[in-house]
């Protein structure tokens, strides 16, 4: 979540401390109990963890106060020390305040894990017909007019009937969806998915083929195409036959070529291999059931060669 910097001066504490080391005093005692929510990352300098509760701070600093009276000072010296601690505490609490509100203007980044997870109970939801309401009130489309912060980016087929928000029960600003027939690659999409992942900061990639893809069933046929249309159905990769005749049944072929444009996207993008390699980000893959509305999950691999991939029920 990131950490709230503070200065401090940074001064032992022992029983000779002198009226004018008071102001090191305290924040030195502060940084001795609060030790699960402040570290020393340099020079004068702790690093705050921004998520520490009022009432955990009232408690550290009730023990800092209790500590700093260990000290052999005269009453009138006591008193000043603890007027000087309140103002620190009372700092610290309007800059933890203050961390706390601008990190909650801003929708936490998830894990790839748990991005993953995310898309996979929402599916569940979606196929049992337990859909969740969504918040598609003038607020929420004025607190999106903002930014944007989707959890993960969906290449899928432009097919009327895979609609991405709908089958993970996503809301506004949730997804950053990339369509195009047969879910394929080329350097305007892989460009759309590398800044929702360098801009957006998004943790996941997930490439969704379909049940009766028409692009695969086109690139299966083989039948003579012309202009963009025969452009698009080229870049469809069928995989290669498995049965004695040659034929590529279709779901074999569905998953193959949602297997490869999942690979292609490393392979063609330094910036998403990058992503990928330093685990900031993960490419998943999968096939969506018309008929069920449920997707399969495929058990695949974003960072080895693709082997054909298996098909796995979602947990």
């Amino acid at each position: 979540m990131g950490c709230l910097l503070l200065r401090l001066e940074s001064r032992a504490l022992d029983k000779t401390t002198t009226l004018d080391e008071i102001p090191g005093v305290i924040p030195a005692a502060i940084s001795h109990y609060f030790v699960e929510a402040v570290k020393c990352v340099g020079p004068g300098l702790i690093a705050v963890d921004p998520m520490i509760g009022p009432g955990l701070l009232g408690h550290r600093l009730e023990k800092t106060m209790n500590y700093v009276k260990h000290f052999r000072v005269n009453k009138w010296r006591l008193t000043l020390m603890l007027r000087v601690g309140s103002l620190y505490a009372a700092g610290l609490v309007a800059c933890l305040s203050l961390c706390l509100a601008n990190l909650r203007a801003q929708e936490a980044i998830p894990t790839p894990a748990i991005a993953l997870q995310h898309l996979k109970d929402g599916n569940d939801r979606f196929a049992a017909d337990r859909l969740e309401k969504k918040d598609v009130s003038s607020t929420r489309r004025k607190q999106l007019a903002k930014g944007q912060r989707p959890l993960a980016v969906v290449l899928t087929c432009a097919d009327s009937r895979v609609s991405p928000e709908l089958i993970f029960d996503q809301g506004l600003g949730d997804l950053f969806v990339v369509r195009v027939a047969g879910n394929v690659t080329d350097p305007a999409l892989i460009g759309s998915i590398e800044y929702a992942l360098a801009e957006l900061k998004t943790p996941l990639v997930l490439v969704l083929g379909h049940e009766e893809c028409g692009a695969v069933k086109a690139a299966l046929a083989k039948t003579p195409l012309s202009g963009n249309l025969r452009a698009l159905v080229e870049t469809v990769h069928v995989g290669k036959a498995r049965e004695a005749d040659g034929r590529i049944p279709l779901p074999d072929a569905t998953l193959a070529n949602v297997a490869y444009h999942a690979a292609e996207l490393s392979r063609k993008s330094p910036v998403i291999k990058e992503f990928v390699e330093g685990e900031r980000v993960r490419v998943a893959a999968g096939i969506y059931s018309l008929s069920t509305g449920k997707v399969q999950w495929l058990d695949w691999s974003d960072k080895t060669e693709r082997r054909q991939p298996q098909r796995r029920s979602s947990p």
